[in-house]
């Protein structure tokens, strides 16, 4: 992702634009989250009173508008190419790709979460996390 940002050529000005917007959008998910949280921030069934608005929430979502607008495209471009680089590097498909042929995946019924447990197949002794570790590293290299 860094070598696409420096690929861009954009300007100090610009990058230092971004990174406040960045700032300021992070505050935003912050606030949501704090919002979520505290049960004032919930969809509202249509028809209904909407709660109170929220001054400081509705002056950061304007502030974060305003931040965008001039660089949106540059941001949104980011945000596409960040979610690709998402979809391509999941962990369940690195920890699938790490234990093909190497591993049967058996799913434990008994866990509330049906979480997937590894067997060896071999007598080979692996430890997963490691090899995970290096196959992430050895994808993202050019």
């Amino acid at each position: 992702m860094e070598e696409a940002k420096k690929a861009e050529g954009l300007s100090p000005e610009v990058e230092e634009q971004i990174h406040q917007y960045e700032v300021l959008q992070s505050e935003l998910n912050k606030k949501q989250m704090e919002m979520r949280m505290s049960g004032s921030f919930s969809a509202q069934p249509p028809g209904s009173a909407a709660p109170a608005p929220d001054k400081d929430y509705e002056a950061l979502t304007q502030k974060v508008a305003e931040a965008k607008a001039p660089n949106a495209d540059v941001i949104e471009r980011r945000s596409r190419l960040a979610m690709q680089y998402y979809n391509q590097y999941t962990t369940e498909k690195l920890v699938a790709e790490y234990v093909t042929n190497r591993f049967d995946l058996v799913v434990d019924s008994s866990s509330p979460a049906g979480s997937a447990v590894l067997y060896r197949k071999s007598d080979e002794v692996l430890d997963i996390t490691d090899g995970v570790i290096k196959l992430f590293k050895d994808e993202v290299k050019p």
